[in-house]
């Protein structure tokens, strides 16, 4: 029983350093601003974009355009397909911007020039260093 309890209180422990690393909390946020940005994302196509494309090709609901291949045979919705490439184009678009505004912010607010890494020990150093601080090489 004693063992048990033990190993509970070890798990408890590994999931607390798990769950407190920095990546671990990093990754949280940014699935749950994905699902935000989604729901925003979804909601502008739905609700915005797809009824003007509706009314400029003639159609009341964009959604529900279809073609029978044959009489009695399958339906394409090609307007769902069409809604939701949509719909990943703009999120794709919508999530690089984001990070690209992000990377701006992060390096005007801290002020850190861009990496690189030395060739001989491996350290990282400024992009615009001739001398590696660490080992003293020439770059």
């Amino acid at each position: 029983m004693k063992n048990k309890v033990g190993l509970f209180k070890k798990m408890g422990n590994e999931f607390k350093q798990l769950a407190l690393r920095s990546s671990f909390i990093d990754l949280a946020i940014g699935v749950i601003i994905g699902a935000s940005l989604q729901t925003i994302i979804r909601s502008f196509i739905d609700d915005i974009v797809m009824p003007l494309i509706a009314f400029i090709i003639g159609s009341t609901d964009f959604r529900y355009l279809t073609w029978q291949i044959t009489k009695g045979g399958p339906t394409l919705y090609y307007g769902v397909f069409l809604t939701n490439l949509l719909n990943f184009l703009v999120m794709v678009v919508a999530i690089f911007m984001l990070i690209k505004f992000l990377n701006k912010i992060t390096n005007v607010k801290v002020g850190l020039s861009p990496k690189k890494q030395c060739p001989y020990c491996r350290s990282d150093i400024s992009s615009k260093a001739t001398r590696c601080p660490h080992c003293t090489s020439e770059l």
